[in-house]
């Protein structure tokens, strides 16, 4: 990449010399010196962006001389040029961090593409450790909003149901709309918090030894009950078909809780007025494969696939008159894949849309190898 500064290192004149023409036509600012102490000490006065240095030299060899360079400027990158080409010396090169590996005799383009490709490979490098640095800050970020707002917030949600308890019976019709109003945003914003502490938590912990025994058909007809209002509000009527007989999966309650109510609230949500939504599961295999479909208007199929990806909508983001943060499907596929099973969505034939998901059965033998609480 033309501009940035390169150093030949290299103790045949000649070679020297055409390197450092070769790289100066193309654009890069370069500076040549014939021996390892030489480079050394032109690097501790003048940042390179790479070493370009010969394997065999008197006095250093390359390979030491990098590796005293890269002590005090560990963000320059290395391209070894070497007559002896064999396994051992780019294995030993790599281990010091070279990136680029070149063998004598080389032709003008060799020695182009050894230098960008090493370029190349370190801008990636530095933009993949600054993308993953500024995902960490983001994720404590979220991680610490969420917890200080969980707090004031099942305060105020205690203070709402206490009020509404006491008003039960002298509240007018308008008075009783505004706390039934204020209970529904209230839980609803309750929902995105724990959805946000829950997606931070998922990337860091490690929850084997709070896993039990988990029946779907309970926590899915609880899940039920508690977005009863919100089915209400849209006049959604939700069929539960889960037999009793459903096998238990092994896994983290809470999280398989939060696993069917994410999904039982975008069926109620995305679904037409008047929308029916429909919940099976049945024994395959060696899982559990659950599924909830709706009457909504489906999804766009080049979307079926991003849906998933944190902070994704359905709808644009600007126009669409569904609330939510876009995390509940992100959250659902991460408890799916911490439990070893498979989540994904299809459309339905007329309309609607089909979200499943497969959880794997732990076997009676296998009973005594999982972790207990304690």
């Amino acid at each position: 990449m033309p501009g940035e500064k390169i150093l030949v290192c290299d103790d045949e004149e000649k070679n020297l010399l055409l390197c450092v023409q070769i790289l100066e036509e193309e654009g890069y600012e370069v500076e040549g010196v014939n021996n390892g102490y030489g480079a050394i000490e032109m690097a501790r006065k003048k940042h390179f962006d790479l070493l370009l240095v010969d394997f065999v030299m008197p006095g250093i060899n390359g390979l030491e001389t990098f590796k005293i360079i890269k002590e005090f400027d560990p963000e320059v990158v290395g391209t070894i040029v070497t007559s002896y080409g064999t396994f051992a010396t780019a294995i030993d090169a790599l281990k010091l961090g070279f990136q680029g590996f070149i063998t004598k005799p080389f032709t003008y383009e060799e020695l182009l593409f050894a230098v960008s490709e090493t370029l190349k490979k370190s801008k990636l490098e530095k933009e993949l450790i600054a993308y993953r640095q500024a995902d960490k800050l983001k994720d404590d970020f979220l991680a610490l909003i969420s917890h200080e707002l969980r707090t004031p917030l099942s305060l105020i949600l205690s203070f709402i149901r206490l009020i509404s308890d006491a008003r039960a019976e002298k509240a007018d019709k308008k008075e009783k709309e505004i706390l039934f109003a204020l209970e529904k945003e209230g839980n609803r914003l309750a929902r995105i918090v724990s959805n946000l502490l829950l997606m931070s938590e998922l990337k860091f912990q490690k929850d084997e030894y709070l896993r039990e025994w988990v029946g779907l058909n309970s926590i899915t007809v609880n899940m039920i009950k508690y977005l009863k209002g919100d089915a209400l509000d849209k006049k959604v009527t939700i069929n539960n078909f889960i037999s009793e007989g459903l096998p238990n999966v092994f896994g983290v309650k809470t999280q398989i809780k939060q696993l069917v109510v994410n999904l039982l609230d975008n069926a109620i949500k995305f679904n037409r007025q008047y929308g029916k939504i429909t919940v099976r599961a049945e024994k395959k295999g060696s899982s559990v494969q659950f599924e909830i479909e709706d009457t909504g208007t489906g999804i766009a199929e080049d979307k079926l696939d991003k849906i998933f990806n944190p902070f994704q909508q359905v709808e644009d983001p600007v126009t669409r008159k569904v609330g939510g943060a876009g995390l509940g499907l992100a959250i659902s596929r991460e408890i799916v894949k911490v439990h070893g099973g498979k989540i994904w969505a299809e459309n339905l034939d007329g309309g609607g849309s089909r979200f499943i998901f497969n959880l794997p059965i732990s076997s009676n033998e296998n009973i005594k190898d999982i972790p207990k609480k304690n």
